[in-house]
């Protein structure tokens, strides 16, 4: 009755978190963007619900804070200046019950510390990600560009052609996709980030270093072939170019190649856990006193194409989680800034789940905003953690949990492994009902690989009832709870948790097939 417990693992998606009241961390700035330190809870005014809580938060919730530098897109000597301002600002900000994390993103996710405020292992961490070689994406513009003029020259130097400007076209339109994949790939790093932030409960801080996500991949180069158009209709680049040069919309074309609701997405994601997002881009070609706060559109003119577009993203996933986008500024002020931020915020409890983020407003003062301080849910909280530690090894394990794999069998592309999880029957909680004992514990499973990619989590409640007697018995014993796990293509790990339903006690492990 102590032994093994079978199941078959029955695909039920990611457990949501699911929250009473809503409480959020809201900073306040004057025109001139200073924050305001000094109000009180009727200086507040929260649309269609009550303040039920109110609190000047400085110094009293701990803060995680995760620091993500972009290897693709920025310049080593760009990411060394970040690191070395992020070096400072740790050193000046961090206080003892806060957090860090430093990743790199390029072609994979790479977590180059774990959650600590260990000095020497965030000091490592830093010193690997100013020397982390640069990686280069398929999407190149100045590269673009000059395929587009060799092109434009071939075309007019060619007798009796068959391209036309519909080989431009085409052209950029293998650029756009190319840029697409890539800033896909980007948002998909970035939306695993999010995953690796154990709870709500705490200032939850995301930083993203580089050079930009556009909203429109290859949109600035839609916008250059559109000048090369007007030049084409007027004849000034041959007879060949023209054709086709008045029925094309390179504009239009450009529509195809839109990333607004997958950033959007994103920003959502990371708003619903509670974590606001701030982005650096230290070498945009614009202003050097620029600082994007609440913008949440761009309209410059068509020179300015290729800064927009680059910005754009930053600035979208910025605005929708009440963090700010700092371009064109030295990473040291950003950071200045960012530390403002945390050391000067309210916390807010309203009665019930804010639907509007712009339900709360300061007469006379902008407002920013982010969900924090609630506690999530045990499914929520064992949930997150599942999917984070295919990147991060658990670091806590109070059930004492164990897994053994055995060898895959194929079934087609995919793999099937026999798992057992096998807990110590001493580390459960039961209740007394008689002659009898019972308990329960739910078992989470993702199955992933080192790279940060995971499937949904799955979970399965095993009820227990057994003579006491049996219990006083067990001793040392462990129960095993048996599970086939099928691993898509491509899937190298399965990570699992396991909550005691009755001391809400867990349990981490994860293993490599």
């Amino acid at each position: 009755m102590l032994g093994k417990i079978g199941a078959l693992l029955i695909a039920i998606g990611v457990v949501c978190p699911a929250f009473g009241d809503e409480t959020l961390s809201v900073v306040v700035t004057d025109s001139k963007g200073n924050r305001v330190r000094s109000l009180a809870r009727t200086d507040f005014q929260v649309s269609k619900t009550d303040i039920v809580a109110f609190n000047n938060a400085t110094g009293a919730i701990p803060r995680r804070i995760a620091i993500v530098l972009d290897t693709t897109t920025i310049t080593l000597p760009a990411r060394v200046a970040i690191v070395e301002a992020t070096r400072d600002f740790l050193a000046k900000s961090l206080r003892p019950d806060d957090r860090v994390l430093i990743l790199t993103a390029g072609q994979s996710l790479t977590p180059l510390s774990e959650w600590t405020a260990d000095k020497t292992k965030i000091e490592t961490a830093l010193q690997r990600a100013s020397t982390a070689a640069s990686q280069t994406m398929a999407g190149d513009r100045a590269q673009a560009e000059r395929r587009i003029q060799e092109l434009i020259t071939n075309i007019q130097q060619t007798r009796n052609t068959f391209e036309s400007f519909d080989t431009l076209l085409n052209a950029v339109r293998n650029y756009a996709a190319a840029v697409y994949r890539d800033t896909r790939q980007s948002i998909c790093l970035l939306a695993t980030v999010t995953d690796l932030f154990p709870s709500r409960a705490t200032r939850n801080v995301l930083i993203i270093g580089g050079a930009g996500l556009p909203v429109r991949p290859g949109g600035d180069m839609f916008q250059y072939l559109d000048t090369v158009k007007a030049q084409a209709e007027q004849g000034l680049l041959g007879a060949a170019l023209r054709q086709g040069a008045a029925r094309s919309s390179p504009m239009s074309d450009a529509n195809a190649f839109d990333l607004t609701q997958m950033l959007r997405d994103f920003a959502g994601e990371a708003w619903n856990k509670g974590i606001a997002i701030y982005t650096i881009d230290p070498e945009m070609a614009d202003s050097a006193s620029t600082m994007v706060e609440a913008q949440r559109t761009i309209d410059r003119a068509a020179s300015f194409a290729t800064t927009a577009n680059r910005s754009a993203g930053y600035q979208l996933i910025a605005d929708e989680t009440g963090g700010l986008s700092f371009l064109a500024r030295k990473p040291s002020e950003a950071l200045s800034e960012i530390t403002s931020d945390l050391d000067a915020f309210y916390s807010i409890g309203i009665a019930s789940t804010l639907t509007n983020k712009q339900s709360v407003q300061v007469k006379g003062y902008r407002v920013r905003l982010t969900p924090g301080g609630a506690q999530p849910t045990a499914d929520a909280e064992v949930s997150s953690r599942v999917i984070a530690h295919h990147l991060l090894k658990p670091d806590t394990n109070d059930l004492g949990i164990t897994l053994q794999a055995a060898t895959p069998v194929a079934e087609g592309e995919k793999r099937r492994v026999a798992l057992k999880v096998m807990i110590p029957i001493k580390n459960l909680k039961f209740v007394q009902e008689g002659s009898e004992v019972t308990g329960a514990f739910s078992v989470y499973i993702a199955t992933g690989d080192q790279l940060g990619h995971a499937s949904s989590v799955t979970k399965q409640t095993k009820q227990l009832r057994w003579p006491a007697a049996a219990l006083q018995a067990a001793g040392d014993r462990q129960l095993t709870f048996a599970v086939d796990v099928v691993l898509e293509p491509g899937r190298t790990q399965i990570s699992v948790g396991v909550l005691d339903d009755r001391s809400k006690a867990t349990g981490y492990d994860r293993v490599s097939i």
